[in-house]
């Protein structure tokens, strides 16, 4: 289990936080040179855009990259320039959890992680993100444990193992504090299917005012 706060003041932000925590690869879902080719051009111009300060026509071009192709580096161009026009920065925190195979451990997996610290003392506003594997069979960890600690599942409960074709929703996004879930869904790809056994998760977050800024 492991635990980072990271700087973030926008929907991008919190869509790169979701995407690493859930191995999305750096390449492209897109399947056309064409696609690629357009996407790298933008964020070619996206990034000397940013460089020179223009911040707005940075969101912009890389939004429009992002579009063509999927890839982290254009969430984070888009986070920095977000920050850089709103004038401040939030911490988010997020935990990448990967569960145990047996109920029991799962149980006393999810008991430990909400004793520990840091999350034991995290202020019920700091926005938190925790996802990842959770072996969740029958579905009813968040039930259980997490929605009683202040969290909400991200998106609708949604099958994403066996990638090729998903049975079980083994995987999931919860959120808690001051984060709003725009959208949240597995991705089933060429690359997400032969990346990994489970697929992965994609979610738009968008941190939203605090009202406490922790300590």
């Amino acid at each position: 289990m492991r635990g980072t706060a990271l700087n973030a003041r926008s929907l991008t932000a919190a869509s790169l936080l979701v995407a690493s925590l859930l191995g999305i690869s750096g390449q492209a879902f897109a399947q056309s040179d064409e696609q690629r080719a357009g996407a790298r051009t933008l964020a070619t111009e996206g990034a000397q855009a940013f460089n020179e300060s223009r911040f707005k026509d940075a969101v912009d071009l890389f939004s429009k990259a992002e579009s063509l192709v999927h890839a982290p580096p254009h969430l984070l161009f888009m986070a920095r320039a977000h920050a850089k026009l709103e004038h401040g920065t939030r911490s988010v925190v997020v935990f990448n959890l990967h569960l145990g195979l047996s109920g029991s451990e799962r149980a006393s997996q999810l008991e430990r992680f909400l004793e520990c610290h840091p999350f034991a003392h995290l202020h019920h506003e700091t926005p938190i993100v925790v996802g990842g594997d959770f072996n969740d069979v029958w579905a009813s960890l968040g039930q259980r444990f997490l929605e009683p600690a202040g969290f909400v599942r991200a998106g609708k409960l949604l099958a994403t193992f066996p990638a090729a074709l998903p049975l079980r929703p083994l995987d999931g996004l919860w959120v808690r504090g001051n984060i709003k879930v725009i959208s949240a869904h597995p991705v089933k790809s060429g690359l997400a299917t032969s990346a990994s056994d489970h697929l992965p998760i994609v979610a738009d977050l968008e941190v939203t005012a605090a009202h406490h800024e922790p300590g």
